[in-house]
């Protein structure tokens, strides 16, 4: 990942992680909604937000999903394939 493309996503993830309150920054279930409904729009966002959600119970669902956005995100935005989001494999 370009280094300006990872300072942006990084500006995205923390924007979001302050329009939220504490207690739903650690709501898995909420954090996964938005994962949903961000994965259309932002795959990369929705992929950075999904490892949050595994961090919070890696499930193997969670990370079936996590592996899936992961691979989508780098088709759709090949820059991202230096960065740590092409080194995680579950």
């Amino acid at each position: 990942m370009t280094q300006q493309a990872q300072l942006k996503l990084e500006q995205q993830f923390s924007a979001f992680k302050a329009s939220v309150s504490g207690e739903q920054w650690s709501d898995e279930p909420f954090l996964f909604k938005n994962v949903e409904e961000l994965e259309t729009t932002n795959v990369a966002l929705a992929f950075r937000l999904m490892q949050r959600v595994k961090n919070l119970n890696p499930s193997d669902a969670n990370q079936e999903k996590l592996a899936d956005l992961r691979n989508r995100a780098l088709q759709k935005r090949p820059e991202l394939a230096t960065s740590s989001l092409a080194l995680i494999h579950s």
